[in-house]
């Protein structure tokens, strides 16, 4: 499935969990277009909310919508780094925050943003993730869009190959090092496996 989807589904599962519990659920979904937010609450109603809006985002995913509205002098993308600062502002001490992201564009911004989260909650991560981003595809010439730009990948290349394979390394480094300093779990959620997998995986991690 899409990693859009495999994100929705994790999303509902952390939710619907967390209201089993008793616990009041929120959250913020956003794309590089903007977010919307949905104050924690203890009811049904919330979690519908919530994943309303995760449905309305995901379908403004597709390629020929962003074609569309692109334009030369939009305006500047909403970033994961500007998520995470109306996520602190939403998010009251004493929280559990449940990111669930690709994690794609992280940098040292991001790693500041985690760091005030931190100080006052409790982090874990969960990383979409499709196999095709851990290896490039069998040897051939792929062109990728985004609905805006057209990259050509020439995967036939040994140079190209190893190339990716060591960024590949360096940003799962990075992720595990992010994890590890704010002590927070981290979960792939592949895109081969159910999201359900993920919950357990996460589960057995934290012992519970």
């Amino acid at each position: 499935t899409f990693k859009s989807v495999r994100a929705a589904e994790v999303a509902a599962l952390f939710a619907w969990t967390a209201l089993g519990n008793n616990d009041r659920v929120g959250g913020l979904v956003f794309s590089e277009k903007g977010h919307q937010e949905v104050k924690p609450a203890r009811n049904r109603k919330s979690i519908l909310r919530f994943l309303s809006a995760i449905t309305t985002f995901n379908h403004a995913l597709s390629i020929q919508q962003t074609a569309q509205t692109a334009a030369p002098n939009s305006t500047r993308k909403f970033t994961i780094n500007d998520a995470l600062t109306e996520l602190s502002r939403l998010a009251k001490p004493g929280s559990l925050i449940v990111l669930i992201s690709d994690f794609r564009h992280v940098d040292e911004d991001t790693e500041k943003h985690l760091s005030t989260l931190a100080q006052h909650n409790e982090l874990i991560f969960v990383r979409t993730l499709d196999p095709v981003e851990e290896h490039l595809p069998s040897a051939g010439i792929y062109p990728v869009s985004d609905g805006e730009e057209t990259l050509i990948i020439d995967s036939r290349s040994q140079t190209t190959q190893q190339q990716y394979q060591q960024w590949v390394t360096q940003h799962n480094s990075f992720l595990a090092e992010l994890a590890t300093k704010f002590r927070a779990p981290l979960i792939n959620a592949s895109t081969l496996n159910s999201a359900s997998s993920s919950l357990h995986s996460l589960l057995s991690t934290l012992g519970r």
